[in-house]
């Protein structure tokens, strides 16, 4: 398979542009102070500090307005402009681009990732790129947080579905979903009747499983420190439907590379 970063960046910029405007109203119901306090709680005692998949800012600017100087890289224009929209008066600073090759100058003491926004990555190799770049990025005692979903059972089974979300006297809300188990890809589609015409929000996604997270991060150079099923610190266990890791430089036992 011919692997095109150009193509599949594009492709992830046109379906988020489209959310852009609605992307906060969708998300109204999920607080961002729990994200908010954990990642403030790991922050470094210097180095700054950028979030990948930044989007219209809901948790940056969170962590912003507490006083903490942050950077946030999206690969959608038109989701950086809500944010910039909001982002007045605040230590927040915005960039374009593509968090598979991270394009701002490192280093950074703690790089985050949250809302499974690094499943938007919606291929194998693009993924361990963007390991690859977070490392390349980290000052040697970053941390680089992830959240994500676990993929469940219902998740993959039917591989097909159609789900009636609302409704009201003037509207009809409804979700699509495509899952192919072999390349651990979804196509999802959210659509909304209205009689003034019909909207389309699309997403495209690659699901992993912690572990398959954590051999990227041992590909990158990193290893995981700890893993939690939530913000609130709340340990995983095999029913948990997210996780929270914390990913850092690989400890090597001294020796280690030495030849006798």
């Amino acid at each position: 398979m011919i692997h095109d970063d150009g193509e599949h960046a594009r492709r992830q910029a046109q379906l988020w542009d489209l959310w852009a405007e609605s992307y906060d109203d969708w998300h109204a119901s999920n607080s961002p102070h729990e994200a908010a306090e954990f990642l403030i709680k790991h922050l470094p005692d210097s180095g700054r500090i950028l979030e990948l998949g930044v989007g219209t800012g809901r948790v940056a600017t969170e962590i912003a307005r507490r006083g903490h100087p942050i950077e946030g890289l999206d690969i959608s224009e038109a989701m950086l402009a809500q944010l910039t929209s909001k982002a007045t008066d605040i230590p927040l600073t915005a960039y374009h681009g593509d968090m598979a090759n991270i394009p701002v100058a490192g280093p950074f003491g703690l790089i985050y990732c949250t809302s499974s926004s690094f499943f938007h990555l919606a291929d194998q190799q693009r993924q361990v790129d963007c390991f690859r770049s977070v490392s390349d990025h980290l000052a040697p005692d970053g941390r680089f947080i992830l959240e994500a979903f676990i993929p469940t059972p219902e998740l993959l089974s039917p591989a097909r579905t159609m789900t009636l979300r609302d409704f009201t006297p003037s509207s009809l809300r409804f979700s699509a979903t495509v899952v192919n188990r072999y390349t651990q890809q979804i196509r999802f589609q959210e659509a909304t009747l209205r009689p003034e015409g019909i909207e389309f929000l699309p997403v495209e996604e690659r699901f992993c499983w912690p572990s398959e997270l954590d051999l990227m991060a041992q590909l990158a150079d990193l290893e995981l420190e700890q893993r939690y099923a939530s913000y609130t610190y709340e340990p995983i266990n095999h029913k948990s439907p997210q996780h929270v890791s914390i990913y850092r430089r690989q400890t090597r036992a001294a020796g280690r590379n030495r030849t006798s």
